[in-house]
Order: structure tokens, then sequence, then C-alpha cells
């Protein structure tokens, strides 16, 4: 039996660049709220007006109306910049900063060249029985990570026949080249309470005993859930490489064997490089979710987009429970 669907057609609009619909090229209910970016009109302000979620914005002129609240981050562009004044290019979430994606993408072949900019944005906490200064130690960590994970990398790997449960394609040796950059942002928290669903959380505890595994300096326990032994987090010999190492394997690398490296599986003093191939597999996972993109026809996005929405608190409560043990 065949059956008929109709369908009924809510908003169809052209945009320029910066939001502002096309004259004469627009249809839409009145009920359907939604237009530039998925965004939600204010049209009780005027015809171009969005709300952003951080700040309203309005796309006849291509600006926000108010100050960026990172601003002080970017004192070469105006605060009320929309995405750098460069929207073919960059994107602009919510209205607080903006995020590149994926840079001078290029397949030939089995041959990709990929650059990426990664915005890391992590909550430290320090659950141990040992007085540690935590500014002292988000300082200290903040350069360090600003610095180490930067650089050219490249790696050969055989592509992913799935990703999320999800198949992409047959499996095939990809060689991949291109440049890393990495932004941390710490953030030092007093509590579990003040995770929210998405963050990257690293925990200072008394000691991290993996389950099975035995005594460990620090574990990537769950996707956002960092686990530090409070003994060399407050150890500057240590502190940053181990900061490092765990939020490295978040990142996508794995262990190596190369003298000093940050990645080196035995934790131990003046390991403070990233070599080329570690480097190289945080382009493989940035690889990895290039393709699910463009398998699911979805717009590009940063490294990590499937776990925005996981339960940070409940992961980092988890992690806790099954891999420490207090003095």
């Amino acid at each position: 039996m065949n059956k008929k669907f109709e369908v009924d057609i809510l908003s169809a609009r052209n945009f320029t660049s910066f939001g502002f619909c096309m004259s004469g090229r627009k249809f839409s209910t009145p009920s359907y709220r939604y237009a530039f970016n998925g965004k939600e009109k204010d049209e009780e302000w005027n015809e171009g007006s969005y709300d952003f979620g951080a700040r309203m914005y309005d796309g006849r002129i291509g600006k926000f109306l108010s100050v960026d609240p990172y601003s002080w981050k970017f004192s070469h562009l105006s605060p009320y910049a929309f995405a750098a004044n460069n929207p073919i290019y960059l994107i602009d979430k919510n209205g607080e900063s903006y995020e590149v994606a994926y840079k001078n993408y290029k397949r030939v072949g089995n041959s990709v060249t990929m650059d990426v900019d990664i915005v890391v944005k992590i909550k430290v906490l320090n659950l141990s029985s040992t007085t540690i200064d935590m500014n002292k130690l988000k300082g200290s960590a903040q350069t360090y990570l600003n610095s180490v994970y930067n650089g050219e990398g490249g790696q050969t790997f055989d592509a992913m026949q799935t990703y999320d449960g999800k198949v992409l394609e047959k499996a095939e040796s990809i060689s991949i080249t291109g440049k890393v950059n990495v932004k941390v942002e710490i953030e030092v928290i007093t509590s579990l309470d003040q995770l929210q669903a998405g963050d990257d959380v690293a925990v200072i505890v008394d000691e991290v005993n993996q389950a099975g595994q035995g005594d460990e300096a620090g574990l990537m326990a769950n996707h956002g859930v960092l686990l530090l032994e409070a003994t060399y987090a407050n150890d500057p010999k240590y502190s940053n490489s181990l900061i490092a190492h765990e939020l490295g394997h978040e990142l996508g690398m794995w262990h190596t064997t190369v003298t000093g490296a940050v990645m080196k599986g035995s934790l131990a003093e003046n390991q403070n490089k990233i070599d080329y191939y570690s480097k190289g597999e945080i382009l493989q996972e940035a690889y990895k979710d290039h393709a699910y993109n463009a398998s699911q026809k979805k717009p590009e996005s940063n490294i990590n987009v499937n776990y925005k929405n996981r339960p940070t608190k409940a992961n980092a409560i988890k992690a806790i429970k099954d891999n420490t043990k207090k003095k």
C-alpha cells in the first residue's frame, strides 16, 4: 500500500555570512523562532537580533550588543566582534569566545594534511589531605601546557572502521601530518558541586590505585576525569609533566618509549617534550572526529565533541571511588 506523506516547511532563509537575512529570500511561520546558527530570534528588538546565550547579537551590523566576557584574551579584537570578524573561517557558538575546528584540511589518496587548534578548559580540585598552593599550581601548569603540545606532528594508522558506534569507512592505512596548537585554560575549584556537564577535571587525591593495576602517579580514569596523586602533583619536578601526561591521553596520545617524553609510561624528572609521533596521535584523533562529522553531514567541531554532554560529576565520583585510596 502506498502512503502519502506531507511535509510542513517551517522556515527557509538565506543569510549573509554575518547572519542578516537577505531581502526577499526568507520564509518562516510565526511559531518558529530559530534562524541564523540555530539561535532564537528576538524580533521585539529588531529583525536581525538573536539570543546567543552569553550575549545578544545584531546581524544587521554583524556585532554583539555587549562586551565579550573573555575580551582580555583577545586584545587585538573589538570586544563586540562576531567570530573575530571572520565568520567564513571561524565559529562563535555562544558569544563568549571563538573556536577553530580544523584548518587546511586536504586529502590526496591516503595522505592527509590537517592543522588543529584545540581549546581545553579544565578544572582542578584538591581532595587530598596534602595542603597545596592551587593558584601556584595553576599558574605553572597553565604556562607549561600552553607550550608543550604545540608543533608539527605526524602519524600513520589504520583508519577507524567505526567511531561512536557508527561505521565510517573500510579500514585503510592513513598517513597524516600537520600542526597542533593547544590552548589550555585552568580554573581552580573547591567542590565537585562546581562541575558542570561536559567539564574536564583534574582531581588531586592521596593515592591513585587503578583497579587491578596497582599504584599509579596519575590516571585518566574516565573521559574528562584525570586523577593525580598528591605526592607528585605537589612536587614541581613532576607536577607539570604529570598533568600533561594524563591530559595527553584525553587528547588522544598513548604511551611512548622516547627518552624524556611526557608520554613515557613511567614518570620521571625532566620529561619535558612531546615527540612528533605523539603529536601525530592528536591529529589522528582529530581526523576521526572529522570523518565522523563528514559521515553524519554535521558541521565540523572540536575534538571530544561527543563528550560535551557527559555527566562529569557522576564520572568523577565513580572514578574516585574505583581508583583511589586515602591515607
